[in-house]
């Protein structure tokens, strides 16, 4: 049994890494451009909004 906290993981993927991969296999530029848009979305913690150049967004979940 392995037992794996994936949430750190998509904390910490590089988004010119991630579109680099893409852009091999989706040659339709505003698709990645959503794609890249997406990523530098950011998200809301606490009524602050953050972004960064990592990092994915995942669903939602509770901050406490």
């Amino acid at each position: 049994m392995v037992d794996l906290d994936l949430e750190k993981f998509f904390d910490r993927v590089n988004h010119d890494v991630t579109m680099g991969r893409l852009a091999k296999r989706i040659s339709d530029k505003r698709m990645l451009g959503l794609v890249r848009r997406y990523l530098q979305a950011g998200i809301m913690v606490n009524g602050v909004a953050m972004s960064g150049t990592r990092g994915h967004p995942k669903g939602a979940h509770s901050h406490r």
